[in-house]
């Protein structure tokens, strides 16, 4: 692979990486995963976490963690590509990879929120949300 940031799902991790997707079972399995890749900054949307949670991992050199927030049902499409592209104008802005991906995980879960269940992102009645410091997420350190 030729890039300097990838934002794969588990399903797209395990293809990218040439591994079972069946043995990425748990958080460990998917940072073993994204080092495989050789890539310096990977992000696993889907990720584990508690019961009625769902976590995005952030994976660079030897340093993996989690951004956990509650599980919303019914999500809408696009959920995946919103937060890869909130990730990536954050760094290219100069936030640390950390940094950028609390922002992005916390601008797309409002915006889920807000979309209450309907097919599409409220994209522009909630912009307010892309700059708004993050809530109802938490960083963990994985392994």
């Amino acid at each position: 692979l030729r890039a300097d940031i990838v934002t794969p799902n588990r399903f797209e991790l395990a293809f990218l990486a040439g591994v079972d997707f069946a043995g990425l079972a748990d958080n460990a399995a998917l940072v073993a995963a994204a080092r495989r890749l050789g890539i310096a900054e990977v992000v696993v949307t889907s990720a584990f976490a508690g019961e009625g949670e769902t976590a995005i991992l952030l994976v660079t050199g030897e340093r993996a963690l989690a951004v956990v927030h509650r599980s919303v049902p019914k999500a809408p499409s696009g959920t995946g590509d919103l937060l890869a592209a909130l990730y990536l104008g954050h760094r290219l802005a100069g936030m640390t990879p950390e940094a950028a991906l609390r922002h992005a995980a916390g601008a797309t879960l409002q915006l889920v929120e807000r979309a209450d269940g309907a097919a599409e992102l409220p994209l522009a009645a909630g912009q307010a949300a892309f700059a708004a410091e993050p809530v109802g997420i938490r960083v963990e350190t994985v392994g």
